[in-house]
């Protein structure tokens, strides 16, 4: 009775949404929306009812999106053909080996595959509808993060986590001292949240055609703030990352950005190594997270030694206890892998490893400069976190290699459309600028 008052209420807001959102974007906010709603409402901290009716919601709203569009359109996008076939094959090894893991394998698969249908089906106006969306969703993350560090103690609506042990989930922010907690607004964990305030810095600092600079460097400053807080040394490296690209690559940009830029970078720095470079290492060297994921990687080799079905296919999604207590991953105690490469060879075997890169690879190579360097940012966060298992990590992990360029993506008349306009505000801008300088 429940899902049916939450799946009506769904349609009704939906309806409403058709009716005030132009129909080229109706599709990006959809997707936004549902982005939105698994960053609120799925960690592990939730209570289960309502996780379960989130995916309902979320899939639904899906499903809306996609209905959304004139139909039918291709679906042999690469992207998609590649995400489908990776949880075939995650569906089948958990069936075979680990079936009591499978109802969570169809869940993680119903929602991927249907994301990327959706998704890779975006016009240019549904991209910007979604990244500007993303945009406005960080920063009101950023509030949060704000409230809990500041106000509550505590994150917003969910409170912490527990761990293994039933003990509070706190994890304390090295980054300003041991007595912060990291934050984590809504989304369950301080490594999802750094990476949606991530994902939501490299579109600003693309979106260079749509917003005022000085616009831009509020939003830029707000999700450093925002970054800061959540103590993620991972997500502060994909940012510098994307900073040293698009500063290497870019020739055209305005001065004051790649000097805003390149300060950021100098702080991102500095909080990384501290005072002494050598300190910093020695600090950072001892963590209890570094080593584990440095046995993560230690551990390929052992899980490479494994009899040749689950060196080809795993061990099944949500086997990692079993291989932990098998000897196969790390032995340090933690029971937690920490990379989501080494995770997908242990459970997915060469196959499911091989397919997640080929989704990457295709991805970059089907992408446009605002693409690649969010793919940066997801693939940066593989290295420090096993987030194929998120259903919040999933759906921006999707919308990220599924995202259409100028490129490759959808192409119809509204794109047509919007390139245009892109280019003459551009065009009006440079006359502008001109007619100043003339003047000055």
């Amino acid at each position: 009775m429940l899902i049916a008052i939450v799946i009506a209420a769904l349609v009704l807001g939906w309806l409403f949404l058709l009716a005030v959102v132009p129909q080229d974007r109706i599709a990006g906010v959809g997707v936004g929306l549902v982005t939105a709603l698994f960053f609120l409402a799925s960690s592990p901290s939730v209570p289960e009812a309502v996780r379960d009716i989130t995916l309902i919601g979320g899939l639904v709203l899906l499903a809306l999106a996609a209905l959304s569009r004139p139909w039918p359109r291709s679906l042999t996008h690469p992207v998609v053909l590649l995400v489908f076939i990776f949880y075939v094959v995650s569906i089948v090894s958990t069936l075979i080996v680990f079936p009591s893991a499978l109802n969570a394998v169809l869940r993680f698969a119903a929602l991927a595959v249907i994301a990327a249908v959706v998704v890779s089906q975006f016009t240019r106006r549904d991209v910007l509808a979604l990244v500007k969306f993303l945009v406005g969703f960080a920063v009101f993350q950023v509030a949060l993060g704000v409230v809990e560090v500041a106000v509550l103690g505590k994150p917003v609506l969910w409170g912490y986590g527990a761990l293994p042990s039933g003990l509070p989930a706190l994890y304390p922010n090295t980054l300003l001292g041991e007595q912060v907690l990291r934050v984590q607004g809504t989304a369950g964990h301080p490594i999802p949240y750094a990476m949606l305030l991530a994902v939501a810095f490299v579109i600003v600092l693309h979106l260079h055609d749509e917003w005022r600079l000085r616009f831009r460097l509020g939003l830029l400053s707000i999700l450093t703030v925002g970054l800061v807080l959540s103590g993620t040394r991972s997500a502060l490296v994909a940012v510098a990352i994307v900073l040293a690209v698009k500063l290497v690559t870019t020739r055209s940009e305005k001065r004051i950005l790649s000097v805003f830029a390149v300060g950021v970078a100098a702080v991102i720095v500095v909080v990384l190594l501290g005072s002494s470079i050598a300190d910093a290492y020695r600090e950072f060297t001892g963590t209890g997270s570094f080593y584990n994921r440095v046995g993560a990687l230690a551990s390929v080799p052992a899980l490479l030694a494994r009899d040749l079905r689950e060196v080809l296919f795993g061990s099944g999604v949500g086997s990692e206890a079993s291989l932990f207590g098998r000897g196969f991953l790390q032995q340090n105690g933690f029971n937690i892998v920490d990379n989501q490469l080494v995770t997908t060879l242990a459970t997915g075997g060469v196959i499911g490893l091989v397919l997640l890169l080929l989704i990457i690879g295709v991805a970059v190579k089907r992408s446009d400069p605002l693409t690649r360097a969010l793919i940066i940012v997801m693939v940066v966060a593989m290295f420090s976190f096993d987030y194929l298992r998120w259903f919040s990590m999933i759906m921006l992990l999707i919308v990220v290699v599924a995202l259409p360029s100028a490129s490759s993506g959808y192409s119809d008349e509204s794109f047509s459309q919007e390139t245009t306009r892109l280019v003459k505000a551009r065009d009006r801008r440079k006359s502008e600028k001109a007619r100043l300088q003339l003047t000055l």
